[in-house]
């Protein structure tokens, strides 16, 4: 099960999801470094202490669970949810990108 830390710098706000196991890097992180997709935060990999840890810029970003926490989600918001996530995953198709590494 991958893990997930909060780092905080200055004005910067990263988090990192680390998986257990080496970080292998193929066609898909350049292909991610080079291209602004849209839908899709930039990201950085690389080996941490012989775990492989993706990290993200989430500077002035705002959980889902901390915008649904005191308020209801209406079906409309479910349903413009599920619609971006068709296409950010069509979007990561056009470019051979595996839908399944994506991290919701």
């Amino acid at each position: 099960m991958p893990q997930a830390e909060f780092e905080t710098k200055l004005n910067r706000v990263c988090l990192h999801i680390y998986k257990e196991k080496h970080y292998e890097e193929d066609y898909q992180m350049p292909m991610l470094r080079r291209n602004k997709l849209d839908g899709i935060l930039e990201v950085d990999g690389c080996e941490v202490e012989g775990r492989a840890r993706y990290t993200y810029e989430i500077s002035g970003m705002v959980s889902m669970k901390s915008m649904y926490s005191n308020t209801c989600i209406k079906k409309k918001e479910i349903y413009d949810i599920v619609t971006r996530i068709l296409e950010v995953t069509e979007t990561l198709q056009k470019y051979m990108l595996n839908p399944n590494c994506l991290v919701l």
